[in-house]
């Protein structure tokens, strides 16, 4: 009589191939994703970063009493995850009105409401040798995306308002993050003359 193999055996080794090969693709991509890195620069706003893809990039415009200001906003998304730069002129009127601690309090302020979120930390901190900010915050899950940690970080060239962020799944390698805020440069603007 031959032999019959039980179904409950099959469908784990059936699942164990699964596994296998989603592990695989996994591996694949992930190594794919890191080859893709390459260093963005930005003329215009003065800085190069390290991104997994090519930005998008688009302005704001906000306005207050004393004036309306622009802000240029470069978002780099890959899947759920997303590397983005922000940057906003402020006139040296405003700043005269305004203290750097101001502009980074409503600066956290409306990263927190604009993405829904919670905030895990906020601190001083410094980078490339300026004064800033960090910002942690959790990203609840919405509209079908799932749950996201976003870290973002403060700091003024002149009067000009930087802000990195990565707003990131579970999915995504700690590296990854870490390799976005090392590559961080900022060029000075040419003097005018």
């Amino acid at each position: 009589m031959p032999r019959r193999h039980s179904t409950t055996a099959l469908g784990s080794v059936t699942a164990l191939c699964g596994l296998t090969a989603l592990a695989l693709l996994i591996l694949v991509s992930t190594a794919v994703a890191e080859d893709a890195w390459e260093t963005f620069v930005s003329e215009n706003g003065h800085f190069s970063v390290a991104l997994p893809t090519q930005p998008s990039q688009q302005h704001k415009e906000k306005w207050f009493p004393i004036s309306s200001f622009v802000s240029t906003i470069y978002k780099s998304i890959v899947g759920h995850e997303v590397f983005g730069v922000n940057h906003t002129d402020i006139p040296g009127f405003a700043m005269a009105f305004a203290s750097n601690d101001r502009v980074f309090q409503s600066s956290r302020k409306g990263f927190l409401e604009d993405s829904q979120a919670t905030e895990v930390s906020y601190r001083e901190i410094e980078l490339l040798g300026r004064p800033g900010r960090e910002l942690i915050y959790d990203i609840p899950p919405l509209g079908g995306r799932p749950a996201q940690r976003g870290t973002a970080k403060m700091f003024f060239q002149g009067n000009r308002l930087y802000i990195f962020y990565a707003e990131v799944t579970q999915a995504i390698p700690a590296g990854d993050v870490q390799r976005f805020f090392d590559s961080i440069l900022i060029q000075e603007p040419p003097k005018d003359g």
